[in-house]
């Protein structure tokens, strides 16, 4: 038996769960973590919690969730222990490469780990960029506010990656803004847990 915490298992289940919705021929590796990425800012906005409950840095590409980022590349090493790396590998099946390579679902995700709400917004952020480019999305996330705050830092630091807030994914710009009293509630709600 694997040795796996369930905040993990959750997310490595969120990641599986999309995924597995591309099929076959898989999804490039950037998309995935973009499209988690917009789930992420959809679920804060609308129910105030993110479906990752991931800490997100703004990297060159946008914004990028961690531990999301490393489960979807199969980074060993920063996946770390061994369980870890057999769970993630269990799931997704990766193309060698870079981050622009497939990522596949080996299998569907454990349903166990995946709420009614996790699902609802994995399927609507599907179906609103199923058809779009990596480089279209990742243009879609350049225009949050919550990134552009950092994008200054990026380039004169040249450094890889700033931490970000993620209370700052409030500001209610781009396409997945909503509606001011779902947004009121959700932050209200954010600030209780």
């Amino acid at each position: 038996m694997l040795s796996v915490p369930n905040t993990f298992k959750e997310q490595v289940q969120l990641v599986v769960y999309l995924v597995h919705k591309f099929g076959n021929k898989g999804v490039e590796i950037v998309k995935a973590v973009k499209l988690i990425a917009l789930a992420d800012v959809y679920a804060l906005r609308h129910y105030g919690s993110t479906l990752s409950s991931d800490t997100y840095y703004a990297m060159k590409n946008g914004p990028v969730a961690s531990n999301i980022d490393n489960i979807i590349e199969q980074s060993d090493e920063y996946l770390g222990d061994l369980d870890r790396i057999q769970y993630v590998k269990e799931f997704l099946e990766r193309e060698p490469g870079n981050t622009w390579s497939r990522v596949r679902a080996g299998q569907e995700a454990d349903s166990d780990y995946l709420s009614e709400r996790d699902t609802e917004v994995l399927d609507m952020i599907f179906e609103k960029y199923y058809d779009c480019s990596p480089r279209h999305i990742i243009e879609k996330t350049h225009q949050y506010q919550a990134w552009k705050k950092h994008e200054s830092a990026l380039q004169e630091a040249g450094s890889g990656r700033v931490e970000m807030e993620e209370e700052d994914f409030f500001e209610n710009d781009g396409d997945l803004a909503a509606p001011k009293e779902v947004l009121s509630l959700s932050r209200e709600f954010y600030g209780r847990v």
